[in-house]
């Protein structure tokens, strides 16, 4: 670096095109992994949403009063709301802080939610079925 007038008059448009490319790459980084994120705990959440149906699933095709025990893993900062009004019985609904980032319909067997349940980390849950609805209650 040569060190005469022009050298140091140049340092101060140096850092400010080095300020300006930061500032406006710092907003995309910080969005992909935001998105990431989200990302990341969808899937974890739809897998746990899988893990119930399908318990759902085996008690409700089980004899008459079985009872079924999940352990499920929220991850920090989400739940799952199993059931709700009108169509939303039928739905595992899955938050990221208060975003809704996905629904899981319960298929087969097409039958509703007897009440509300949220879910909140590791929990242990005893489900039972029977043909009026699925109870899911924490153990």
């Amino acid at each position: 670096m040569r060190m005469d007038r022009r050298a140091i008059t140049g340092l101060p448009v140096k850092l400010l095109v080095i300020s300006a490319i930061l500032a406006l790459c710092i907003p995309v980084v910080s969005g992909s992994l935001d998105s990431g994120m989200t990302e990341m705990d969808r899937n974890q959440m739809d897998g746990e949403a899988q893990r119930i149906a399908n318990a759902v699933s085996g008690a409700y095709y089980s004899s008459v009063g079985d009872q079924k025990y999940l352990e499920t893993d929220i991850p920090s900062g989400c739940t799952l709301v199993l059931g709700g009004e009108g169509e939303d019985s039928y739905a595992i609904h899955m938050y990221r802080g208060s975003e809704e980032i996905g629904k899981h319909w319960m298929e087969k067997p097409m039958i509703p939610f007897k009440d509300t349940l949220t879910i909140e980390g590791r929990t242990m849950l005893r489900i039972s079925a029977d043909t009026t609805g699925i109870e899911v209650e924490e153990a």
